[in-house]
């Protein structure tokens, strides 16, 4: 391969790369562990187009996050239903980590949205023949990408803290229509540090960005629809693109050998007795 300088494009350093074999992707399944393995990224760079798998590895990274984001509300609210202390001494903590946990999904979809308008900068539907696959993610794409709510938590209440003057709006007595003689700051039931939740940051930072709970409603059923479907539409996406590059997705089945543990090996029976004789013995000596 020839030596590449480097401080050329990603793209120029790709088109030099001599493939040796041609690219493939494979589902790999064996048992109930599946695998989706890429032989000769390099090459499928340059066949795809390195913006083009790029902006996939970037989505995928956006659909690694959701699903981690759905473990942690399922761990959440498993915990809050199986845990052995009385659940109402962690109740503020639980509702806490739901309320935080969605405002990331939906930060999260907002970056999706990028990454999807990125894919689609980068011609991926070039090739395309059939595009009902993209059809669905495009439709994602045009909802969250210029989503003005997605910006005001993915900038405000998800990966930020928000801007202080959002904080000063929310403090101006006039914004309501009557003010309260006094505010809850935090709330707890239980004893351990975590068990509490701040809550007046929040709806302060609410009122001063004008959000309202008849606004969350609809985004937080808009977001989970969003977030539910998309790593399958990625996949079956991606699945497509490939193969419209002349290339097919390989699934290989291979049924685990089922291996079996060894007995073992129990003492004869003169051996065991004998153990059991020194054993009352050394209980007689003692004694």
């Amino acid at each position: 391969m020839a030596a590449t300088n480097p401080a050329e494009p990603a793209s120029a350093v790709i088109t030099e790369v001599a493939s040796e074999t041609t690219p493939r992707v494979v589902v790999h399944e064996e048992g109930k562990r599946r695998e989706i393995r890429i032989y000769n990224p390099v090459g499928l760079a340059r066949l795809l187009g390195d913006l083009v798998l790029a902006g996939f590895y970037k989505c995928f990274m956006g659909v690694d996050r959701l699903l981690a984001l759905e473990h942690l509300i399922y761990l959440n609210a498993m915990a809050e239903t199986t845990v052995r202390m009385p659940v109402a001494a962690d109740a503020q903590a639980y509702s806490r980590n739901r309320i935080l946990l969605a405002f990331y999904l939906a930060g999260t979809m907002y970056e999706v949205g990028e990454a999807l308008q990125q894919l689609c900068d980068a011609k991926v539907v070039k090739n395309l023949k059939d595009r009902s696959s993209w059809m669905p993610l495009n439709e994602l794409r045009g909802q969250w990408h210029t989503n003005d709510l997605a910006s005001k938590v993915r900038n405000n209440l998800a990966f930020h803290l928000g801007d202080l003057d959002e904080y000063r709006k929310g403090l101006d007595p006039t914004r309501d229509d009557a003010t309260p003689d006094h505010v809850v700051l935090m709330e707890t039931d239980g004893t351990r540090r975590h068990s509490g939740h701040i809550s007046e940051p929040w709806n302060v930072l609410f009122r001063g960005l004008g959000i309202t709970d008849d606004m969350m409603k609809p985004f937080a059923d808009k977001t989970f629809h969003a977030h539910h479907s998309l790593p399958d539409l990625m996949f079956t996406f991606f699945r497509d693109v490939v193969c419209a590059h002349g290339l097919e997705v390989e699934e290989i089945k291979v049924t685990p050998s089922v291996t079996t543990a060894p007995k073992p090996v129990r003492a004869p029976k003169s051996t065991r007795d004998q153990r059991r004789r020194e054993k009352r013995a050394r209980r007689v000596n003692h004694r």
